[in-house]
């Protein structure tokens, strides 16, 4: 075991920000941590971090624990290495972290070059670096991919995998659903504050995901035609694509009832395709909400106390 929450609480001022949320992460642990915005995500690993208290519950940790949340600021004048060999100073922490923090995240070549002059992507790598300077046990990690260009992303994703092989837990949080169910074997759901989903991908999708078929109706009288699939009682979810078309889910049992009911409202049928489970499919049941933005801090006033 390298962290555990229990029963973890935040209020600010009477918001119930985050309520009695629960779990444990392994050692050498990946994990995904999800939730719409205003979910009690930023806030729940600022609680972790330390970086506000609890207002009740306990939080655990076994070894060394560091954190990137959100997006990492630097001296821009001074170049990466200056600004690590700062931090490091302040820290207490051994020059000869920096050079060996830079080099793993691929930085070496352009550590005297000024943070200014550096790109989105390597701004969050050397964000990466200043935490790996500490060689923490625990390392969470905020929307690391926030901003970053398709190839950012992959380097990012890259260094995660490497930083997991050495024995370190992460607790990564993202909006990016894809990116976190290449990364992530195991997920966290939170939504209103309390965790409302736990466990390995392929579990989940177990669990929350639904055997069925995927329909898809092109029509122009596309309100029309989504008003009369939702009021279908067989029909399990039904939307708009962003292409027009009129998409609808059903079970296999259903599919009889398909053609008779094209052929009374005369609406074209694009075709039909068996359901493949995404993260994102399984986020959206758990969460009961389309919101993909990742959450913010709900608050900034601390109040009450960790038991210890």
């Amino acid at each position: 075991m390298s962290l555990t929450l229990e029963h973890i609480t935040k209020n600010f001022r009477g918001f119930q920000a985050v309520e009695g949320v629960s779990f444990t992460l392994e050692r050498g642990e990946v994990v995904g941590f999800l939730g719409p915005n205003g979910a009690g995500k930023t806030t729940t690993m600022r609680m972790i971090a330390g970086l506000i208290t609890p207002s009740s519950g306990r939080i655990r940790l076994e070894g060394k624990l560091s954190a990137m949340i959100e997006e990492p600021s630097f001296y821009p004048y001074l170049s990466g290495l200056e600004n690590l060999r700062y931090a490091a100073t302040l820290a207490g922490i051994p020059q000869r972290m920096v050079g060996a923090s830079l080099e793993r995240v691929g930085l070496t070549e352009r550590r005297h070059s000024r943070v200014s002059a550096y790109s989105q992507g390597m701004r969050q790598r050397l964000g990466l670096a200043r935490t790996l300077m500490t060689e923490p046990d625990v390392l969470l990690l905020d929307e690391p991919t926030n901003g970053l260009d398709p190839q950012g992303v992959a380097d990012m994703r890259d260094l995660i995998r490497d930083i997991s092989s050495t024995g370190m837990t992460v607790l990564l949080s993202s909006h990016i659903l894809a990116e976190v169910e290449k990364i992530c074997p195991r997920v966290l759901i939170i939504a209103k504050g309390r965790i409302q989903a736990d466990g390995p991908v392929r579990e989940l999708f177990n669990q929350l995901g639904a055997e069925g078929v995927s329909m898809n109706i092109d029509t122009p009288e596309t309100d029309k035609a989504l008003e009369l699939m939702q009021n279908q009682s067989w029909v399990q979810e039904a939307f708009t694509h962003a292409g027009g078309t009129v998409v609808a889910r059903i079970a296999h049992d259903d599919l009889y009832r398909v053609a008779p009911l094209m052929v009374e409202h005369r609406l074209p049928l694009l075709g039909l395709r068996p359901d493949v489970e995404s993260l994102e499919q399984i986020y959206l049941r758990a969460v009961g909400d389309k919101t993909l933005a990742p959450a913010r801090v709900e608050g900034s006033t601390q109040s009450g106390g960790v038991k210890a």
